[in-house]
């Protein structure tokens, strides 16, 4: 009897089709479906990687132990150089995030809002639009440039990778955010159609560093969302780690034959033996930094410039870089110099002084608002930021752009916890 009254009432309701019981029941079913609970780690639960200051000290080191092996005949041969650098850039950066500690003392931490209502039909929706301007994109540049750069594998016709294409500027935060927002996805489904197409674009257009940057913001996003325990999250950023250099070094092998990648980067004959997986990691992270210590010990400052500014333009309105000529000095063997040549062609220390105290404020402030509350922009920050071996991410269009995206979907997909009825209307 105590269980009859509620069985019989469940009954009913196949008969009276206004019965309020399975009305409230398919109500809460249809709202399960439509949203997805996100739980958001405040900043002392962070794992040390999501930490910007960390992150920024990580990154330097693992620059300072690549220029150390020598892996080339053209690396910067003493450390002394290289360490100033690091302690001046570390040193500014501290400065920029002090100042607004000291500015703004009280921590504000985000416990009022513990997790995020996921309007999954709006994500699905936003991802939709992203794709179909994409797809549009792709297809100007097929009529226009011929096939994507990847079919030159296969012995296609193709243009070189770094011509080939317009609207990238655009077309590649695109790519990124779905790829990105795709991970939130409750249904596996849709997950994967998503970041598979996303992903597939990419690898079209063999942009090695894009498709490592949207794994990074991936990683960085889970990280930042995720109530799995620090040390389990360390282990998996290790696996990451692992799966980002097998990643690059298979775009890499495939756009660079063996023999190219020894000779244009001078691999001095005894690492020629060596794993192509190592060879690639130590290489990135190596020669961009001897490249700039080369242009510190080469360049004669004369006058300020702002061609650092030049990336945040559109491409069609770039204005001829005034340092061209840097790539005639001696030992600079390619087009990457890390985040700070271009500020130091301009501005000399002084520049690199001011981008490292701008990124210290920044990172201060980033952290103030709380990382995993705007996690989806917290996420391009990081991801820019763990690139500073290579190039300055900071700047470029395209990196604004993403930006603007992600914060806008950050609000459009996204509502504070309590509020999950009303992110579904």
């Amino acid at each position: 009897m105590l269980f009859s009254f509620p069985i019989l009432r469940w009954a009913n309701c196949f008969v009276d089709s206004d019965a309020p019981y399975l009305s409230d029941w398919s109500e809460a079913s249809r709202v399960r479906e439509m949203t997805r609970r996100i739980s958001l780690r405040p900043n002392r639960e962070l794992p040390f990687y999501c930490h910007p200051i960390s992150l920024f000290v990580i990154v330097w080191l693992m620059m300072l132990l690549a220029l150390a092996c020598r892996i080339s005949y053209d690396s910067y041969p003493e450390m002394g150089l290289p360490i100033f650098i690091f302690v001046l850039s570390f040193g500014a950066l501290l400065a920029g995030y002090g100042i607004i500690r000291f500015l703004f003392p009280a921590e504000t931490e985000h416990d009022d809002v513990a997790e995020y209502a996921l309007n999954v039909p709006r994500l699905r929706k936003l991802n939709m639009l992203f794709l179909f301007v994409a797809i549009a994109i792709m297809a100007l540049n097929l009529k226009l440039d011929g096939l994507p750069p990847a079919f030159g594998f296969f012995s296609f016709d193709t243009v070189n990778y770094l011509e080939y294409g317009r609207l990238k500027q655009l077309l590649f935060p695109l790519l990124i955010s779905i790829a990105v927002n795709s991970s939130l996805d409750p249904s596996k489904l849709w997950k994967i159609a998503f970041s598979a197409a996303a992903f597939l674009s990419l690898v079209l257009y063999v942009t090695r560093g894009e498709i490592l940057a949207a794994l990074l913001q991936v990683f960085f996003v889970y990280s930042l969302t995720s109530r799995v325990n620090k040390r389990r999250l360390v282990i998996s950023a290790l696996f990451v780690v692992a799966g980002l250099a097998i990643v690059a070094t298979l775009v890499g092998n495939n756009r660079t034959t063996q023999s190219s990648f020894f000779a244009v980067l001078q691999i001095r004959r005894e690492f020629w033996d060596w794993p192509m997986i190592f060879l690639w990691v130590i290489s990135y992270f190596s020669i961009p930094i001897s490249n700039l210590c080369w242009i510190v010990h080469n360049f004669h400052f004369q006058s300020a410039t702002l061609s650092f500014l030049y990336p945040a333009l559109p491409a069609f309105w770039t204005p001829t870089d005034p340092h061209e000529n840097v790539m005639g000095y001696s030992h600079v063997v390619d087009g990457v110099h890390t985040y700070l040549a271009s500020y130091y062609l301009d501005l000399s220390y002084v520049g690199i002084v001011l981008i490292n105290l701008v990124l210290g404020i920044g990172a201060a402030c980033v952290m103030r608002r709380g990382l995993s509350r705007n996690f989806l922009t917290a996420a391009v920050f990081l991801g820019c930021l763990a690139y500073i071996f290579f190039v300055d991410n900071f700047i470029p269009l395209s990196t604004i752009l993403q930006f603007l995206i992600q914060g806008f979907a950050q609000r459009y997909i996204l509502s504070p916890g309590g509020r999950a009825h009303e992110a579904v209307v």
